[in-house]
Formats: structure tokens, C-alpha cells, sequence
């Protein structure tokens, strides 16, 4: 099982072994094999509210092929300290194909975040990384999901999307938030 193992002192009895020293010298396997230490978790800096914003889109029928749709948004406020939103989850919930989308973006007033992203057809989730969001210390930041129906959508299909997770070292309060609900 161990064949031609070398690191370490031989191991005859169980008298032998001790277990602090062996945590000592090698805290996780990462560190043992000489490879990035495993890491551990940061401690939140900050703190970051998320909530619907009051302009959000209401209930809607979306038309098949309709592009640059406007489907939730949400303003993200941080505390007394600035904090960076690195990424943003969605997820779609209601009874409807994955498929009914063709692209989802993130929006911040006019200017597009981000290039089209698919929903997953597994998960119905849609990822957004690489954010580098910056809302400085008591200020906020107003951020929509916009997007392309699928002229293939089927019609009666219903989805609302859901901000799940922010990516952040702040501390993160109000999530999950859901958008109203939009048929096809």
C-alpha cells in the first residue's frame, strides 16, 4: 500500500506514533506533499446587505426572442467598511426549460458587467466571476439581470431568478432574493 514510502520516522508500535508532532510538522496533506498549504477560511471584513431595489421588474409576460430584458434587480450596500463583490450566483426557479434563455448578463446602470452566461441545464444556476465590484464604505451599488429569450422558449413556461450568493470577504446579509415572477 505504501511501497517505497520514505518521509518520517519508521513507525514500529503503536507507542511510536505521536500524533501532535505529526499534525505539527505536516498540518494537511497539501503541506505534507510540499504542495499550497489547504486553505482555510477568511474571517469576514465588513459587512454587505443585499435587497430588491425598489424599480425592479414586476410580473411580465417575456416574448419569445426578446433580447436586453430586464428581469431583477438589487442594490448591494456595504457598512463602515468598502467591500468587493468577486462573484455573483443566480439561481432560476419556476417551472420552465433552462433552455428559454439564451444569454444572462449583469448590468450596472447601462454598462454591461459581463459577457453572456447560460443558465445550467442540471442546476438551472447561472455563475458570474471575476466580478472586482467595489462599493465603497456606507455607499451602494445598483446591479440587474438582463436577458435573451430563446425563440424556441416555450410559451406558458414560468422562471424568476434568485441572487443566492455574493462572493465577498464581508460578511453578507438578505440573501437569498428573489425577483418577481416572469411567464413566457
Amino acid at each position: 500500500f505504501f511501497s517505497g514510502y520514505t518521509d518520517g520516522a519508521a513507525v514500529n508500535a503503536a507507542a511510536d506514533y505521536d500524533k501532535a508532532a505529526a499534525l505539527a510538522s505536516a498540518p494537511d496533506v497539501g503541506t505534507d506533499l510540499g504542495l499550497a498549504a489547504t486553505p482555510v477560511a477568511a474571517t469576514p471584513t465588513g459587512t454587505l446587505s443585499a435587497s430588491m431595489a425598489s424599480d425592479s421588474p414586476a410580473a411580465a409576460v417575456l416574448p419569445q426572442s426578446s433580447t436586453s430584458t430586464s428581469v431583477m434587480k438589487f442594490v448591494v450596500t456595504a457598512g463602515a467598511n468598502a467591500a468587493t463583490i468577486s462573484s455573483a450566483s443566480f439561481r432560476v426557479v419556476g417551472v420552465g426549460a433552462s433552455g428559454d434563455f439564451n444569454n444572462v448578463y449583469l448590468f450596472e446602470g447601462g454598462t454591461r458587467l459581463t459577457s453572456g452566461r447560460t443558465v445550467a441545464s442540471q442546476t438551472r444556476t447561472v455563475e458570474f466571476s471575476n466580478l472586482g465590484l467595489s462599493v465603497g464604505a456606507n455607499s451602494s451599488r445598483t446591479l440587474t439581470v438582463v436577458v435573451d429569450v430563446s425563440a424556441d422558449a416555450t410559451s406558458g413556461d414560468t422562471h424568476a431568478f434568485e441572487l443566492t450568493s455574493l462572493g465577498t470577504t464581508a460578511s453578507v446579509s438578505g440573501l437569498p432574493l428573489r425577483a418577481n415572477t416572469l411567464s413566457i
